[in-house]
């Protein structure tokens, strides 16, 4: 039977080429917007388009919901393909820390937040019942179908130790599953579980060094710790969180310094690399959860900050010297790394730490080339290749050419559609993403694909244009500053699974005015929305009130 799987899978490859149907995006019938209400309605178009797409795989999803555990699959059998595969490898119906609660899960919730809250309490139960079969301890692996916890194991890497497999898949648990619901959400049963899972990790970590207890001896998980530990300092102000990601901090300032600036996977019993650093899919944690730690450090430990920050000069300049292209794109072994926005990201923090300017031209060069490279691989790699765009895209200022770069590949990700795994929580993910710039952060609540809302922003006025298919009363909601909100920062920087803030309204009165010709406004604090009634088309303009 074995011999005969691979043909089954090309054959179900051939059919799902036989009716492949292109999803480029739509056109706006204004070929030319001049005025904020003509660019807030062409935006408008794109960001329907991807609230569309985000909200049909979020249906399919939830239909995927095991009605038992309430847990979702890792790879659902959904064609010949999936079928061969369960056959062959018998975890399709896993419910994986790794994969299933890092990488799915959390953009459900998003998704349910953004676009169905009815699938709300569904989405919630998943947690407590997850929180349920795992138990004390460490989260665990789970049969979706019986509710039995299974052997752990990280798929990418058969190497690793069962305790440090369960760690690894913890920390990307906490930091690509929880971290995006608590910087969305803030206090709630996802920062509780998180910081149950943090704890059990601090409590389990097994390598004893100079430095103190380190989790892993892998960069990815410890870099995920690192931006997990600083971020529940800053949620919760427990200094033991802030110390812990120290240790990391000064174990990895000690390997950067005798490397020349290049971290590794750790070998602790030989004192040597187990193999070299990667720059792609994830490997790269390291980097910007090192930056994470010397921004938090700046504020609450200066002499840490001068020391660690030599060290990670150190790195992102030998980095500069092995991992870039000749256009200033980021590889790892000669192939594109879509994940580059995480590097930037972490390029960007030193500079607004140093105000360097070099580390500034880092990303600007890389920007400048980046509408070169138009194939970047599945629709993961596309989702990921665009989210890296618009983590930055909130902070500097982008060349005309990133956009319409990220137009294309938002069209090339659908055309390719759903991979109906786990992955397919980062489609969710940047098409959310990706419609809320378009909207800057505005929504519409309980979304249908009736409507359309698109934003633009002159100074510190939003101006909005909404339009729906049936007259009806609409709740408009608007984005908050979540990062001094809910992180307790003063000033916002680009920071892993954190949706940028494009117009985040404050506790302050603003005056809404309503179709301007019509002289209709009124003067609330919009942090709650309002509602309005929309017969066809409207436009808004929402702008702050100064004493």
């Amino acid at each position: 039977m074995k011999r005969y799987v691979p043909i089954l899978a090309l054959l179900a490859a051939l059919l799902a080429v036989s009716v492949f149907v292109p999803s480029a995006l739509p056109e706006s019938p204004i070929k030319s917007p001049s005025g904020p209400y003509e660019l807030a309605e062409s935006n408008s178009y794109k960001a329907s388009w991807a609230f569309s797409k985000a909200n049909n795989a979020l249906n399919i999803w939830m239909d995927y919901q095991n009605q038992g555990t309430k847990l979702f699959p890792q790879h659902p059998v959904h064609t010949p393909v999936d079928v061969a595969r369960e056959w062959l490898k018998k975890d399709s119906y896993h419910w994986t820390t790794e994969n299933s609660a890092a990488d799915l899960y959390p953009f459900l919730v998003t998704g349910s937040y953004y676009l169905n809250s009815s699938y709300s309490g569904s989405l919630e139960f998943a947690m407590e019942m997850e929180r349920a079969i795992s138990g004390e301890g460490l989260p665990k692996n789970i049969d979706i179908r019986s509710g039995n916890i299974i052997p752990t194991r990280v798929q990418s890497d058969s190497s690793l130790s069962s305790l440090d497999a369960e760690i690894f898949g913890a920390s990307e648990y906490v930091k690509d599953g929880l971290l995006p619901i608590i910087e969305l959400k803030g206090n709630s049963i996802w920062s509780d579980r998180a910081l149950e899972i943090l704890d059990e990790i601090l409590e389990s970590a097994p390598y004893d060094t100079e430095f103190g207890k380190i989790p892993s001896s892998g960069t990815e998980a410890n870099g995920e710790m690192l931006q997990s530990l600083t971020r529940a300092y800053l949620f919760t102000g427990d200094s033991k969180y802030f110390e812990a990601a120290q240790n990391i901090g000064d174990f990895y300032s000690d390997i950067l310094d005798r490397r020349n600036g290049i971290p590794c996977d750790w070998d602790f019993l030989s004192g040597n690399c187990i193999r070299e650093f990667n720059l792609r899919d994830h490997g790269n944690e390291v980097v910007p959860g090192m930056l994470e730690l010397l921004y938090l450090e700046k504020s609450e430990d200066p002499e840490a900050y001068a020391r660690h920050s030599q060290s990670i000069r150190l790195m992102l300049d030998s980095l500069l010297e092995i991992g870039i292209n000749e256009d200033h794109i980021w590889i790892s072994n000669t192939k594109l790394n879509d994940n580059w926005g995480y590097l930037l990201n972490a390029y960007y923090q030193f500079y607004l730490l140093t105000g360097e300017e070099k580390y500034l031209d880092v990303i600007s060069n890389s920007l400048e080339n980046l509408h070169k490279y138009s194939v970047w691989g599945r629709t993961d790699a596309y989702a990921d290749t665009v989210e890296s765009a618009l983590y930055l895209a909130g902070y500097i200022e982008m060349p005309d050419s990133v956009f319409r770069w990220m137009d294309e590949m938002m069209g090339k990700m659908n055309r390719i559609g759903l991979e109906h795994d786990y992955k397919d929580g980062n489609y969710i993910r940047t098409s959310l993403m990706y419609a809320l710039y378009h909207t800057k952060g505005a929504y519409i609540e309980d979304w249908n694909p009736g409507t359309r809302i698109g934003g633009h922003i002159e100074g510190d006025t939003l101006y909005l244009h909404i339009a729906l298919d049936e007259p009806r009363t609409v709740s408009v909601r608007f984005d908050t500053p979540r990062h001094s909100d809910i992180m307790g920062l003063e000033k916002n920087y680009p920071r892993l699974n954190a949706f940028p803030e494009w117009y985040a309204v404050s506790t302050s009165s603003y005056k809404i005015t309503l179709d301007e010709s019509s002289a209709s406004s009124f003067s609330t604090s919009p942090r709650n929305g309002f509602l309005i009634q929309v017969d066809d088309s409207v436009n808004i303009k929402i702008e702050p009130i100064y004493d």
